[in-house]
């Protein structure tokens, strides 16, 4: 992996493995390093089991008004499996980042979960998904949106960015998500 001045991962390696910083993406490579993607252990750790206790909401029905705007986790969950872990901070932090990957317009590019939907669900790139502007037409995002719409999330509040970083650390060294990777 090219290195930027070593001073850390270039702009390119983190679209590559969809990462949305150099934290992320050490966390990806590290469980990419460990051979396949892992299944969701039989016994949950610790770190997935406040997330499991944690309420869920339809994602496609969000009201995003009710979503806290401190820092936190979030899981969407396709049925009851997990698909992708996230991590928001930031001024609106988790209402913020839940309205990214809400969204339904074309422009996947503020969201690492719709564009790994994308990339499944079309067979495109993810350098295609993650255009700015977009060349995905609306006539093809239907699909993608109407995925999303019928997952649940939930989420889980932190104190703070470096305790988003950690809890999603956890998380994804018991358990890798299939929108956490390339696909």
């Amino acid at each position: 992996m090219r290195r930027d001045s070593g001073h850390g991962y270039s702009l390119s390696d983190m679209q590559t493995y969809g990462a949305e910083d150099a934290s992320d993406l050490e966390t990806i490579l590290d469980a990419l390093d460990g051979g396949e993607s892992q299944r969701r252990p039989a016994e949950p750790g610790k770190a997935w089991k406040s997330i499991l206790r944690a309420p869920r909401h339809a994602l496609g029905a969000l009201d995003l008004a009710s979503v806290p705007t401190d820092p936190g986790v979030c899981v969407v969950f396709d049925g009851d499996e997990p698909v992708f872990v996230g991590r928001a901070s930031g001024r609106e932090g988790l209402r913020g980042r839940l309205r990214a990957h809400r969204a339904t317009d074309t422009d996947l590019s503020r969201s690492t979960l719709r564009a790994s939907v994308a990339v499944d669900v079309l067979g495109i790139s993810r350098w295609t998904a993650r255009q700015r502007p977009s060349v995905i037409s609306e006539k093809f995002i239907d699909p993608v949106n109407g995925y999303l719409a019928d997952c649940v999330v939930a989420w889980v509040v932190c104190t703070d960015e470096p305790a988003t970083r950690q809890l999603k650390s956890r998380l994804l060294a018991e358990y890798v998500p299939e929108y956490n990777l390339e696909a």
